[in-house]
């Protein structure tokens, strides 16, 4: 019975050993496969030589041609000018001319004008400058604005009404004229011109017109302003 059993025991411990053996070449394997992916050799950097180079020297300059140090140099001759005797003799001096009386009583001068001045010039200008320019004329006042007649009775502060003569009143008894003037008011609220647009006749219309620039006063304006006033006159 003991020799059956011997070959079978035989048989499995080959089998552990060469498992055994297959599992550490399997595991020695995978780790030098791991050392060389991770195991890096450092290399030292090739040696790099510099050498510099020097420029040559310039060339030495040419020799100089053979005649030219034979050649002697000839010293420069030194001119002294001449001096004329008459000039170191000092200038006499010349006789100061005395000053020319100005004429009196020259035409178109003035007292404490200048010789050789501008009839008509500034006293104290400069002989031979241009006349100062005129001066500028004033601005022209601005025309007068045409108003309402409502706006322009509503800033008048006195307006007397006016009366007709005697001689008109007996010429036209018991009648109503009318008549039609534009009346023009300066800043200062004062009249400054009344014309006639329909008038009343004969020299009636002076005598109103005189009445409207004495006693009607307007509020002081902006500007000029106009209008044009009617007026109905009953003679009784």
């Amino acid at each position: 019975m003991l020799d059956s059993f011997g070959p079978q025991k035989t048989n499995w411990v080959r089998r552990v050993v060469f498992i055994t053996s297959i599992v550490v070449h399997a595991g020695a394997a995978i780790a030098l496969l791991i050392w060389s992916v991770f195991h890096v050799e450092e290399l030292a950097p090739p040696e790099v030589t510099l050498t510099f180079f020097n420029a040559p020297p310039p060339p030495p300059p040419p020799p100089p041609p053979a005649g030219a140090s034979q050649k002697k140099s000839t010293p420069k001759k030194t001119i002294i000018p001449k001096v004329n005797p008459n000039a170191l003799k000092e200038p006499k001096p010349t006789p100061k001319e005395e000053p020319k009386e100005e004429p009196q009583g020259e035409p178109g001068g003035v007292q404490g004008g200048v010789q050789g001045g501008v009839a008509g010039g500034v006293v104290g200008g400069v002989v031979g400058a241009p006349p100062s320019p005129a001066p500028a004329p004033a601005p022209a006042p601005a025309p007068p604005k045409m108003v309402p007649t409502f706006l322009f009775a509503k800033e008048r502060i006195a307006s007397p009404p006016p009366a007709l003569t005697d001689p008109f009143k007996d010429k036209h008894p018991k009648q109503t004229v009318s008549s039609r003037y534009r009346i023009c008011v300066g800043t200062n609220g004062r009249v400054t011109e009344v014309v006639v647009l329909t008038p009343l006749g004969g020299t009636e219309d002076d005598h109103v017109m005189r009445q409207i620039k004495a006693g009607w006063v307007w509020k002081p304006q902006p500007l000029p302003i106009c209008s044009v006033q009617n007026f109905d006159f009953n003679i009784r």
